[in-house]
């Protein structure tokens, strides 16, 4: 194999060693990176955190986020489908609709709480 087919080959199979960045607002910067045989898309912010990242994974993307706030916005509706979802908060979860609220499982649904448990409505069914 001549010298220039060679580099080609090498090119192809290995992936990039140094990331390929790009400046953006507010001091953010936007890496592409890989390390063994994963990759990385990463923004992140003026300290040097990330605050987003894309790895690129043998199993499919996995997607970290951390920020100040998050938010989701859509025009119809957020659907999570998954074996597991957890919340874990410091403070406190707040949930509110204008509409019906359902809460439901295939199995036991459990209320465990350290302090009083109130229940309030215009009427309470109990099975």
């Amino acid at each position: 194999m001549s010298a220039s087919k060679s580099a080609v080959a090498s090119q192809e199979t290995e992936p990039a060693v140094s990331p390929d960045s790009v400046g953006l607002a507010h001091g953010r910067l936007l890496t592409v990176d890989s390390a063994g045989a994963e990759q990385f898309v990463e923004i992140r912010g003026a300290s040097g955190i990330v605050e987003l990242r894309v790895k690129i994974t043998e199993d499919g993307p996995v997607l970290l986020i951390e920020g100040v706030r998050i938010s989701l916005k859509a025009a119809e509706a957020i659907h999570v489908e998954c074996p597991r979802f957890t919340v874990t908060t410091s403070h406190s979860i707040e949930m509110a609709s204008q509409g019906t609220i359902q809460v439901s499982g295939g199995g036991d649904v459990c209320v465990d709480a350290k302090g009083e448990v109130h229940v309030k409505g215009e009427i309470i069914h109990l099975n």
